[in-house]
C-alpha cells in the first residue's frame, strides 16, 4: 500500500520521537552512539532525516531558550510538544532550497557569518562550544535559514505586499468602522414617580430641578417633604449610546451633563389595570464621546493584517506548486522502518 507523504513523514517522525522519550535519549547536536537514522525524505537530491531534525531541535532550543540548556525535562517537552512545527519549517525550507539551487540564487559566506555572529556573539565557536554545537552545522542551517527567509520574501511577502492597494486598504477601513462604530458613554440616573399623584410630583419636583443645578438626591433631601413627593431615584447607569433602548436614546443623547429630561411614562406591569403608570424622568451625570479610530490611526495595522492575509495566501500557492515540482516517494520514506506494518 503507498502512503501521502504527509502521512508518512508524520508518522515516521511519531515514532522516532517516541522512540527517543522512551529510551530516554538526548536529542542533541551529536549524534546518540547506536542509533538509527532513518532518511524521512530526499529533494532534488537533498536529504531529511531523523539526525537532521534533532540537530536542528537542538539548536533551536539552544538559540531561544539558553537559560534551560542543562533543563533535560525541559528540553524533552519541548522536542515532543514542537517537533511538528519544527518538522514542517524544514520541509518548506528544504523545498524552498531546492528551488532556489534550480534557480541559481545564494547568499554570501560574508551574510552568513555576520547572521552567525548576531545570533551566537562575537566569540561564535565558543558560544557553540558551550551549547555542544559543531560549527559546521551551525553554519549550515544559518545559510539555510538566510536563503529561505530570502526565497520567502522574493516569491512571498514581496507580493503580498504590492497586492494590498491603497483602495484595499480604504475598503478595509469601512469595514473597520462597522465593527468598531462611534459612539457616547452615558452615566445617568432613573427617577420614578408613582401613585395617583405622580404626574403631578414629577412636573414640581421638575420645575424645581430646572431652576436649581442640583443633583436629584439633593432634590429630595431639600423639597421632598415640602412638596411631598413620592419618588425613587435610581443608582447610577452606565452604558454606550449604541445599546439604549430607542424612547431612552433620544432624551439622553439631547441633555448635557447635569440635566433633567422631560418627563415620559413606562406601564408598572404588563397588566395596565393592575398599577397605574409610572411617570419618570432621567438626569444625566457624565457624557463622554468615543468617536472611531481614524484613518490615520489605523491605516498601518489594516495593512499589515491585509498583508498576512496575502502572505498566508501565497504561501499556500507557492508551496502547493513546490511541493508539485518536488515530489516525495512514500515507498521511500517508509523504506527501512523496522514498524512499517504498524503505520500502513
Amino acid at each position: 500500500m503507498r502512503l501521502c507523504p504527509k502521512f508518512a513523514i508524520i508518522q515516521i517522525a511519531s515514532f522516532c520521537f517516541a522512540l527517543a522519550c522512551l529510551r530516554q535519549l538526548p536529542l542533541s547536536a551529536a549524534e546518540p552512539s547506536g542509533s538509527s537514522n532513518q532518511i524521512l525524505c530526499r529533494i532534488q537530491g537533498q536529504t531529511l532525516s531523523q539526525l537532521d531534525l534533532e540537530k536542528k531541535m537542538s539548536f533551536f532550543f539552544a538559540e531561544n531558550f539558553p537559560h534551560l540548556i542543562d533543563n533535560d525535562e525541559a528540553r524533552r517537552e519541548f522536542y515532543i510538544t514542537q517537533w511538528r512545527p519544527v518538522l514542517k519549517e524544514m520541509l518548506d525550507q528544504k523545498l524552498m532550497l531546492a528551488d532556489a539551487k534550480d534557480r541559481g540564487i545564494s547568499v554570501s559566506s560574508g551574510e552568513v557569518n555576520e547572521e552567525l555572529q548576531r545570533r551566537f556573539g562575537p566569540n561564535v565557536p565558543q558560544t557553540l562550544d558551550k551549547l555542544d554545537m559543531r560549527y559546521e552545522d551551525a553554519t549550515r542551517w544559518t545559510e539555510d535559514s538566510l536563503l529561505g527567509q530570502r526565497m520567502f520574501w522574493w516569491f512571498v511577502q514581496s507580493k503580498a505586499i504590492s497586492e494590498v492597494t491603497p483602495k484595499e486598504i480604504r475598503s478595509a477601513y469601512r469595514s473597520f468602522l462597522k465593527e468598531h462604530p462611534a459612539y457616547t458613554l452615558l452615566t445617568y440616573q432613573v427617577i420614578s414617580f408613582e401613585g395617583d399623584d405622580a404626574e403631578k410630583h414629577a412636573h414640581a419636583f421638575l420645575d424645581k430641578a430646572q431652576s436649581r443645578v442640583m443633583c436629584p438626591e439633593k432634590m429630595l433631601a431639600k423639597w421632598g417633604d415640602e412638596l411631598a413627593l413620592k419618588a425613587h431615584i435610581s443608582k447610577p447607569y452606565e452604558t454606550r449610546s449604541l445599546d439604549l433602548s430607542s424612547n431612552l436614546h433620544g432624551l439622553l443623547l439631547a441633555l448635557d451633563p447635569g440635566e433633567y429630561s422631560p418627563l415620559f411614562h413606562t406601564d408598572a406591569r404588563k397588566d395596565k389595570t393592575a398599577s397605574p403608570p409610572r411617570t419618570k424622568l432621567l438626569y444625566l451625570i457624565q457624557k463622554q464621546e468615543h468617536p472611531s479610530p481614524s484613518f490615520e490611526e489605523t491605516a498601518t495595522s489594516l495593512k499589515e493584517a491585509l498583508v498576512q492575509k496575502e502572505v498566508a495566501r501565497l504561501a499556500n500557492i507557492y508551496f502547493t506548486s513546490l511541493r508539485e515540482k518536488y515530489t516525495l516517494d512514500p515507498e521511500e520514506v517508509v523504506r527501512g522502518l523496522s514498524l512499517y506494518d504498524t503505520i500502513r
